[in-house]
């Protein structure tokens, strides 16, 4: 059992796909002999008969089922240990870092890692849904990738790419009292209502009282949470254009239009980049995914 060679489980593999031992020679590239020996060896080394060769066609005994597929799991675990090793010495990562933060549009990146599986199968992906800041991040992760507002203050040296824009809308569920009154709505009638208010990532806004336009407040931490806590009616608030989409479809949110915010006439917008780190460049594998992203199809905005 000691004497079991990879070898013979490749011949093993190969005569019962392709039938005979004459045919699996042939695929080989060997002599039929050799392929005879193998097989012999094999089943002298388990002490199972692995073929039934009393027929024109060898078939495979009730042992040789058995374990044929284990012999396949052992040959594909061979080729994974090549490939991975390959990969090291290509200065193929072992896995990436990406952050995304809840504004971004998580479609695309979906698309996108959807090909870099079929492109780099052994290397993981490690998504970060929130960072205290793209510095601290990149402390930690030298060489990952960041989608961040286009405003973020860093110290890093970094290279960045402009992918798109994010278009944040005023929204209240239908029950809601707001949701019932003309546009548009002075700023003294929203401050009246309690508004859901984002808290906590404040690197994602130049300002923490950007956008809170009330004086009576709810917070969540979480764009989703704050998402649900709107939907149920505890209050109106904002939310990136293409995260209420289908709660405005269906009629789960309605859209407020303020007559002011942030001493703007209109709803902010702002646009997003992804970077990465110029002194700390990636290895093939977020290279070839800081490029895909940069060049993906991102949602247009609605006005």
């Amino acid at each position: 059992m000691n004497a079991l060679t990879l070898d013979q489980f490749l011949v093993f593999a190969t005569v019962a796909d392709e039938g005979s031992f004459s045919a699996a020679a042939r695929k080989l590239g060997r002599a039929q002999s050799a392929i005879t020996y193998a097989m012999q060896k094999l089943e002298d080394q388990t002490d199972a008969l692995l073929f039934d060769r009393s027929a024109y066609r060898p078939t495979l005994t009730e042992a040789g089922r058995a374990l044929l597929p284990q012999a396949r799991r052992i040959l594909s675990e061979l080729v994974d240990f090549r490939r991975t090793a390959r990969n090291f010495t290509q200065g193929i990562e072992s896995e990436v870092h990406l952050a995304v933060d809840a504004f971004v549009p998580m479609m695309p990146i979906y698309e996108v890692l959807g090909d870099f599986s079929k492109q780099f199968p052994d290397t993981a992906v490690r998504l970060h849904s929130s960072i205290a800041g793209f510095d601290i991040y990149m402390e930690h992760y030298p060489g990952g990738l960041a989608f961040i507002p286009d405003f973020s203050v860093s110290n890093v040296e970094f290279e960045r790419n402009s992918v798109g824009v994010v278009q944040l809308v005023a929204v209240a569920a239908p029950s809601h009292p707001l949701a019932n009154l003309a546009a548009p709505l002075g700023p003294n009638l929203l401050a009246g209502y309690f508004q859901i208010v984002l808290t906590g990532q404040h690197y994602l806004r130049q300002n923490s009282d950007s956008g809170v336009l009330a004086t009576r407040r709810w917070y969540a931490d979480n764009l989703h949470i704050k998402q649900g806590m709107i939907r149920s009616g505890h209050g109106w608030g904002s939310l990136p254009w293409h995260m209420a989409a289908d709660d405005l479809a269906t009629g789960r949110l309605v859209k407020l239009l303020p007559e002011r915010w942030d001493g703007a006439d209109h709803m902010p917008r702002f646009s997003y980049v992804i970077a990465r780190s110029s002194t700390a460049p990636s290895g093939p594998a977020g290279t070839w995914l800081f490029e895909q992203l940069s060049v993906q199809s991102w949602p247009t905005p609605v006005q």
